[in-house]
């Protein structure tokens, strides 16, 4: 079982840190092990650039990542006004990787909400999208919550796959935000809808039939609010009349209110708001025959200091330390400055421990409990995984890719990236001036472990290699001297010979001239009858496999379970668990022709040659990929709803369909990628970033592994 949960807070200030502090604690005594993930630095207004969670993730010797690995807001601020966020997502799957290693579960906070910048919203939901995390969300209780909570699960997509997996509602720092007066405190038991009482796991709302249970009502508690005397003072324009004790105040009591009680109780750090009038016998009478002190603090309304009864007051109240300050305003102005009053949440270090303690009594044990519950592995793969994934892998490889188009500066500034990343080592094929002086005009460094090859040096020694291989058509020696004047042609020989171990091409080079010479001398491999090619099409949500969209103009029934059973082995070598979709415009029996036909016949060949296959066809495209159109089109089928391979029937409706999905999504699309040839050999778009030039290679080395093994 491995899980990813992240912590969104849905509101300015909603008290992210202190619960997510009260969630480990919770977990913690429950001995299950799990690791912390910060991918954001602690945003903090104040001076004190105090983190609350390493407070305790320290105290519980809890392992999280380290502080170098967690972006601060500016540099989020600067990537993304920049149009880097793709840069900045990339960094933070890289990071988490590092962090979760062997760790089953990993616990995320999300980004805390500020004003004037909704995209941190946001970003805590693509998130927990490229790290297929569970959402918790985090906000107050509000009667039109559940509203609230379908907004934003279809504003942000996750309806599709229910990833809203709980709700925790902290009215803990309630009056953080709040206009309201002390006196006006919002408390839990108010609320007749939700009456849910400690540790319940009740389901309280519905998104798309799926129940997200509310795993923690954290109450309002007094005890954690407090305000220094000083800044009453200076709140309420007052002025000490004996001596300052600066005490930590958690009520402000009335004398009229309380009158007969005002003695009897323990208000100890509560500040006692009595009239000059009240200062008669009654008051001194019990400070001075009293033996405790039931307040720390009294605060005068209108008096004037030098008045003898006044005195005589703060005499007996120094004795018994307790502060005593006055002001000269009317009760009506008193009660106007009081509506505008606040009492703070505790931030005093020492009792960090304890607010995280009396939330962690709050989080569900049920919820908790389910973390140790088995759960079937799924492999999913978000666009930003999958790129990680690939370069990760190919890291591993050490695997030589040469590129003919040694000149091109977007091959240029690939092949640097690579050899930074130690992707693979790259070959440049070019006259070694020009290359360096296009370096130099664009500011580029040549990395040290980039080869550049002269052909022009080389060429003539493969004259015999290209006369040898196409001895069947009797190739001339002044023919095979005109093909060898071709880098691509050089550069599939130096693959042929296995002086490199993959070749990309096809930045300023046709895919026809591009993969010519690789049918000529590279050839199928003798496992495979043809060649076919994939595509990876990273969608907003997943990665799927298209194929074939590039080779075979109509493949018959048989060509057809042949790509299917290439594309599986394409999936499974790249972590993709193969669902193969056998695409056509009819769903099972639905409909007649000769194009449906050679599907229905090639999803049974495939399945009679090579058993293993999870296959299915055939399948329109909607009933493939969208679960409510399977559950009507489909509803026995285990490929529908659920496919990750998409096998089309021929070259026209591949070619379009790969195109159309690619430009009207703006997604990135990395391929044609061959298959059942013998040493990989890989085309570029001519409009290729440089980006998708950097995975190509990427995906090359990675295939020369399998070439490897065969």
């Amino acid at each position: 079982m491995s899980r990813t949960i992240i912590f969104v807070p849905l509101e300015k200030r909603v008290g992210l840190n202190y619960v997510f502090s009260g969630i480990i604690q919770a977990i913690k005594r429950k001995n299950i092990k799990f690791t912390v993930f910060q991918p954001f630095k602690y945003f903090n207004n104040t001076k004190k650039n105090f983190n609350i969670i390493d407070y305790t993730l320290k105290k519980y010797n809890i392992k999280g990542n380290d502080h170098k690995e967690q972006f601060s807001f500016d540099y989020i601020v600067n990537v993304l006004s920049s149009n880097k966020k793709n840069f900045l997502l990339e960094k933070i799957v890289e990071n988490f990787y590092k962090q979760k290693k062997n760790n089953e579960i990993v616990l995320i906070p999300g980004i805390n909400i500020y004003n004037g910048y909704e995209f941190l919203e946001k970003l805590n939901y693509e998130l927990a999208k490229i790290l297929d995390a569970e959402i918790v969300l985090i906000l107050r209780l509000y009667k039109n919550f559940l509203d609230y909570i379908k907004l934003l699960s279809f504003k942000f997509g996750f309806e599709k796959k229910n990833k809203i997996s709980g709700i925790i509602l902290n009215e803990l720092d309630c009056t953080k935000n709040s206009n309201q007066s002390i006196d006006c405190k919002r408390l839990l038991k108010n609320d007749n809808l939700y009456e849910i009482k400690k540790n319940n796991h009740e389901n309280c709302s519905l998104i798309n039939e799926k129940s997200i249970p509310i795993i923690s009502k954290i109450p309002f508690n007094e005890d954690f609010y407090f305000v220094y005397l000083y800044k009453i003072k200076e709140h309420f324009k007052a002025k000490f009349l004996n001596k300052n004790y600066n005490y930590v105040i958690k009520s402000i009591l009335f004398c009229e209110v309380y009158k007969e009680n005002i003695f009897k109780n323990n208000f100890k750090q509560s500040l006692l708001v009595i009239s000059k009038k009240q200062i008669n016998k009654f008051c001194l009478m019990h400070l001075k025959e009293s033996k405790y002190n039931f307040y720390s603090s009294i605060l005068i309304i209108g008096c004037d200091k030098n008045e003898n009864e006044i005195k005589v007051f703060c005499e007996i109240a120094e004795k018994k330390k307790i502060s005593v300050i006055y002001n000269n305003m009317s009760f009506i102005n008193f009660f106007y400055y009081l509506t505008k009053f606040k009492f703070n949440f505790y931030k005093k270090f020492n009792d960090i421990i304890k607010i995280s303690n009396y939330i962690s009594n709050y989080i569900s044990d049920i919820w908790i409990s389910n973390f140790s519950l088995k759960k079937k592995e799924k492999k999913f793969f978000s666009p930003e995984i999958f790129q990680y994934n690939i370069l990760q892998l190919s890291r591993y490889t050490k695997k030589s890719i040469i590129l003919p188009e040694g000149e091109e500066i977007r091959i240029l500034c690939a092949a640097n990236i690579c050899s930074k990343k130690n992707i693979a080592h790259c070959i440049l094929l070019g006259n070694p001036k020009n290359i360096l002086e296009k370096a130099r005009l664009n500011g580029i460094t040549i990395e040290k472990n980039i080869d550049i090859i002269n052909p022009v040096e080389i060429r003539e020694k493969y004259i015999s290699h290209i006369i040898n291989l196409r001895k069947k058509k009797c190739i001339s020696e002044i023919s095979a001297r005109k093909q060898i004047n071709k880098n691509i042609v050089l550069a599939t020989l130096m693959l042929n010979e296995g002086i490199v171990d993959g070749l990309v091409s096809g930045a300023t080079t046709t895919t026809a001239d591009t993969l010519r010479p690789a049918f000529q001398f590279i050839k199928t491999d003798p496992k495979h009858s043809l060649i076919s090619s994939i595509f990876f099409m990273l969608l907003p949500e997943q990665t799927l496999i298209y194929g074939d969209c590039a080779i075979n103009i109509n493949p018959n029934s048989k060509q057809l379970s042949e790509i299917a059973f290439q594309s599986h082995n394409s999936a499974i070598q790249f972590g993709i668990d193969p669902k193969i979709a056998m695409i056509s415009y009819s769903t099972g029996y639905s409909g007649q022709g000769e194009s449906v036909e050679k599907v229905r016949q090639a999803t049974l060949i495939a399945k009679k040659s090579y058993p293993k296959l999870v296959i299915d066809g055939p399948l329109q495209y909607d009933a493939a990929t969208v679960k409510s159109v399977a559950k009507s089109k489909a509803p026995f089928s285990e490929v529908a709803g659920k496919a990750t391979v998409l096998i089309f029937p021929e070259l026209n409706t591949g070619n379009t369909t790969y195109k159309a999905v690619q430009r009207s999504s703006n997604i990135i699309c990395i391929g044609p990628v061959l298959q059942g040839i013998k040493k990989p050999v890989n085309d570029l778009s001519r409009g290729a970033s440089i980006d998708d030039i950097v995975y190509t290679i990427a995906i090359t080395a990675i295939q020369s592994i399998k070439k490897d093994q065969n």
